[in-house]
């Protein structure tokens, strides 16, 4: 198979005007990592590129973003995706001109169906960006949702349905890429063959962190939801417990308890905090923080830790494990995720860096999985000194793969004149430096696919779309709408 090749930096002939559709971005209550990485990635864009974020939260700051907001008094968070049925530019303060952007953009489900609507009813000579950040059915069959999971790959692929050859699907990292492109080939009436991108979320440019000194326990820090079976809070804490049992003078720093429908965040964090010392079997060692969204708050934390840990069960990419690499802080990821495949696979991160950041647990059964956290945890205290240079060195290497590297290559790939010229590839991904690489695997394995259909006599009353079936119904029932490509469900 041959070296991924790096395509041409683009001649903007003017600089793209790109619409980020978003409920939220920035940190906040109701968003967790996905506002997060939509005020990440909207700024990013700004720095090149002519940007309108429309959204309905109170915002953050987003320098250099013309920032839209619908009035969530008109209309409610669930309705959200269908804005464009209800509203008009004009109502939310957009350009009416159906050629006013190039390029929208916008992740997961929910705000994947706001976008395609506003596009369709508003801005049909655009092209879509969709996002896929989560693996739906492999998570919601892990928290037993399975019904639940299926309803939201099918979202992702009604989407799909409405995309076009000038569109893409882009993935948060290698695996939610292949995830995106899985959804894709199931799609109904027949499996749609869309352009991929594979998105690195940026790493931000901060200062290095010198290790903590002093005569103090080992502090493991962690940032998660306790609610969040997904999360593996409890068997992170299993893994201590076992340590200080065997003298190893270990302590847990674990922020973002929240409240409940019943419960104030105050009350839940006392109750939780009793049920962690009973799981630990004493007062002390493991201390719960409540949930906030102060940055220096968060920033001080990770930094005054030995150890920062993501010990989820899975995760689509999970950026919380990003930030202390960010910071050059030591760190520990569970194997199922995307900063995993990241951390391993990837040729610009030296390969005995990555395997000191990730512990292999996929496919361990409970008991396992803690003796693997264990294990790998003690190996982090015995090697202190050699894992914080270590954690210096990806923080430099992270320094290829910033927000405007992922923005650049994002558009980039986005905006690949397709129409123009059917040789270019259909498949990219993001290199260092914000190149846009062929994604030569995709490519060879398309190629494959296709001649693999053609080798399969056709069934009778079939296609090589796929079988012969009715249209694919919309999540929701709207009725048919002038201009744009309809919206006939």
């Amino acid at each position: 198979m041959a070296a991924d090749e790096a395509l041409p930096p683009p001649s903007w002939e003017r600089t793209p005007r790109v619409l980020m559709v978003a409920y939220v971005s920035g940190r906040h209550p109701i968003g967790g990592g996905v506002s997060v990485f939509n005020e990440h990635l909207t700024n990013a864009l700004a720095r090149d590129f002519d940007v309108t974020l429309l959204m309905s939260a109170p915002p953050h700051e987003h320098p250099g973003v013309r920032v839209v907001t619908v009035d969530p008094e008109r209309i409610a968070m669930a309705d959200f995706p269908r804005l464009a049925l209800h509203l008009t530019p004009d109502d939310v303060g957009l350009p009416r001109d159906p050629g006013a952007f190039d390029l929208i953009v916008s992740h997961n489900e929910f705000l994947g169906e706001a976008a395609i609507r506003v596009r369709e009813e508003w801005y049909p000579q655009a092209r879509y960006a969709h996002g896929v950040h989560t693996a739906a059915e492999k998570y919601r069959r892990l928290i037993g949702e399975e019904a639940l999971g299926r309803q939201e790959a099918d979202r992702h692929r009604w989407i799909m349905n409405r995309m076009d050859d000038r569109d893409v699907v882009w993935g948060v990292g290698r695996p939610l890429t292949d995830e995106g492109l899985r959804m894709a080939r199931t799609v109904v009436p027949g499996p749609r063959h869309l352009r991929s991108h594979e998105l690195i979320p940026g790493f931000q440019t901060l200062p290095g962190t010198a290790p903590p000194s002093g005569d103090r326990p080992f502090t493991i820090y962690t940032i998660g939801r306790l609610d969040d079976p997904i999360k593996g809070m409890d068997q992170l804490f299993e893994a201590v417990r076992r340590l200080r049992a065997q003298g190893v003078n270990v302590v847990v720093r674990c922020r973002g308890v929240r409240g409940t429908d019943t419960l104030s965040q105050e009350e839940n964090l006392r109750i939780e905090q009793r049920r962690v010392d009973r799981i630990m079997g004493e007062a002390g060692a493991v201390t719960l923080l409540p949930f906030t969204s102060d940055v220096a708050e968060l920033d001080a934390e990770m930094r005054q830790a030995d150890l920062c840990v993501m010990p989820s069960l899975h995760e689509g990419y999970g950026l919380v494990a990003v930030e202390p690499l960010e910071r050059g802080v030591a760190g520990l990821v569970n194997q199922d995720s995307g900063i995993a495949h990241l951390l391993l696979h990837h040729p610009d991160v030296p390969r005995e860096l990555g395997r000191n950041a990730v512990v292999m647990d996929d496919g361990l059964d409970a008991n396992a999985r803690v003796a693997a956290w264990a294990e790998a945890i003690l190996a982090a205290v015995r090697e202190r000194a050699e894992r914080w240079a270590g954690a210096e060195r990806l923080r430099l290497v992270g320094q290829r793969f910033v927000w405007t590297h992922s923005a650049s290559a994002l558009v980039h790939a986005g905006l690949l004149p397709v129409d123009r010229d059917p040789g270019l590839p259909r498949h990219t991904r993001q290199g260092a430096d914000g190149r846009l690489l062929i994604a030569t695997e995709r490519v060879e394995a398309e190629h494959a696919r296709a001649q693999a259909r053609l080798d399969v006599p056709l069934r009778r009353g079939a296609s090589r779309g796929g079988a012969l079936r009715p249209r694919a119904q919309g999540p929701t029932p709207g009725p048919k709408r002038r201009g744009g490509r309809g919206a006939g469900y």
